[in-house]
């Protein structure tokens, strides 16, 4: 709907991701672009998780632990890339950890 909002006074398209669980139905990826083209969406994307082989950004398990600590402790953000895993943390200052740049 905030894209909606904004979108009738813009010009060019802007799409809006929509990322769904796996579990999703068929009923509510048509919900969602009916929903889109009824308030006047230009562009409008679906992701339903784990629907690639290969997943960039995964949310993984949540640790209840670290949830109560504090809330601006920037976290490490893991990328799963072809079985590899890749960390990027605010520690890290230097360049490409593979090829050094």
């Amino acid at each position: 709907k905030m894209q909606a909002a904004f979108q009738k006074y813009v010009d060019n398209a802007v799409s809006k991701t929509v990322n769904l669980p796996h579990m999703a139905t068929p009923e509510q990826v048509k919900e969602i672009y009916n929903l889109a083209y009824e308030l006047g969406c230009k562009g409008v994307t679906i992701y339903r998780d784990g629907s690639k082989k290969a997943q960039v950004l995964n949310i993984g398990s949540v640790n209840k632990e670290h949830s109560k600590g504090d809330p601006n402790l920037i976290e490490d953000l893991k990328l799963r890339l072809d079985g590899e895993f890749f960390t990027v943390d605010s520690e890290y200052a230097g360049g490409c950890p593979t090829c050094g740049l």
